[in-house]
């Protein structure tokens, strides 16, 4: 008896995606044992795959064909791409920073997102598993700035494969981003004293974010919020959701006063200065430069030409990264750029519907919030700044989605069964 009341139930789907999730700090603490990235990214990876595989052996039931289908199909489109258009070669095998064994077929990111993420079909469990994921993350964030403050910086690969020095971290940024939203909303469902830990963490995350990540991490912060006021009606009343919008409203309102106040910007200014600590996002807005950078808006411009001379088949894969040296920071052009303007406008068509429809009709409230978590961080960034084969939060918001939207379509055949017509 004293040993079943002792006995600590595992679940190795759960540690799979904490190991995943949270490859970052795993990562880190082996390579600071052996000293050696290549021999740390090996052992990381046979301890994440080994407990991947334990957990498909006790419960294969959860192991569904469609991540599989995924990265098979996305390596025989890269293989495709490879024999068909010669001059990509270098780029897909040879970039220093951007291959696709580093930023693609990586095991611990991307498009392998989908292997972990199916094998969840409630929401809560994903959801307590990704706050253990967020525990990990926050130190490992801790740790990455506190190394940048001693170092003068966060040290980032150029595409030709040299280190520079920045104020800021965009993947960073998303962490605590992540980190942030996560625990505030544990902070929301939990009722216990711990909501106060959470709270703090999630305040403490954001802080981080605002100093030393990107202006589209604060932008997805927000746009988290309204999503979620508009859309989750938790057991909320009409009044109850009046009020929300009202106080999104007045905080939108008050945020735009800050950020259009001199002097309240440089005082924060002086303080992170006084800090020894330097914020991108606040430096922008003293100096009222908040324009996109012009090698930006010169290289979609030049990605544009590219799919106006081939617009029906496009340019095939990494046709961005072997013309400009990196993805081309903007989801439509690379969606046109990959697979032309045919495909890329379905592709647009199929997200876009099934994003409202889950918005709108989906009745399951704990699966709509995590996928409106998944979407916030990556609607922005996919349009500024990244590249969907390569971002994992883009690849587990698809495997949501298709979990909302089936649980959509098993109400409305309940519903049709039940009285021939769906409220």
């Amino acid at each position: 008896m004293l040993q079943q009341s002792l006995r600590i139930r595992v679940s190795y789907i759960g540690l799979a995606l904490i190991l995943f999730y949270a490859y970052d700090f795993f990562y880190s603490v082996i390579e600071k044992g052996v000293s050696n990235e290549f021999i740390a990214k090996v052992i990381t990876l046979l301890i994440l795959y080994t407990f991947y595989l334990i957990a498909c052996l006790k419960s294969p039931q959860k192991v569904y064909s469609a991540g599989f289908i995924i990265i098979i199909v996305s390596a025989l489109l890269f293989f495709f791409t490879y024999w068909l258009y010669p001059e990509y070669r270098r780029a897909m095998i040879s970039m220093p920073s951007w291959n696709i064994w580093k930023s693609v077929f990586t095991f611990s990111s991307g498009i392998f997102a989908c292997l972990f993420f199916q094998m969840f079909d409630d929401p809560n469990k994903l959801r307590k598993y990704l706050k253990y994921s967020g525990y990990f993350l926050f130190i490992w964030s801790a740790f990455r700035i506190r190394t940048a403050i001693t170092r003068g910086g966060f040290l980032r690969s150029m595409e030709n494969g040299l280190l520079s020095t920045n104020t800021y971290d965009m993947a960073l940024g998303y962490r605590l981003l992540f980190v942030s939203l996560i625990f505030a909303i544990e902070f929301q469902k939990e009722k216990k004293i711990i909501r106060y830990l959470y709270a703090t963490i999630s305040i403490s995350a954001f802080i981080a974010m605002t100093i030393y990540g990107s202006r589209t991490a604060v932008l997805s912060f927000f746009v988290f919020w309204i999503l979620k006021v508009l859309f989750c009606h938790e057991a909320s009343t009409p009044k109850k959701r009046i009020v929300n919008i009202i106080f999104i409203l007045v905080a939108f309102f008050t945020i735009y006063e800050v950020i259009t106040n001199e002097a309240i910007l440089l005082y924060f200014y002086n303080v992170i200065s006084r800090m020894g600590a330097s914020s991108r996002i606040l430096n922008t807005l003293v100096s009222g430069n908040i324009a996109l950078d012009k090698g930006r808006s010169i290289m979609w411009s030049n990605a544009l030409q590219m799919i106006l001379e081939h617009p029906i088949i496009g340019n095939g894969i990494y046709s961005d990264r072997n013309e400009f040296g990196i993805y081309c920071h903007q989801f439509v052009l690379e969606l046109f750029l990959d697979f032309g303007i045919i495909i890329g406008t379905i592709i647009i068509i199929i997200f876009a519907w099934s994003t409202i429809k889950i918005l709108l009709k989906c009745q399951n409230q704990e699966w709509k919030l995590m996928f409106i978590l998944f979407f916030s961080m990556i609607i922005i960034r996919l349009n500024f700044s990244s590249s969907f084969w390569s971002d994992t939060n883009f690849w587990a918001c698809l495997i949501i989605g298709s979990k909302a939207l089936r649980e959509t379509a098993k109400l409305n055949i309940s519903c049709y069964r039940l009285s021939g017509r769906c409220y």
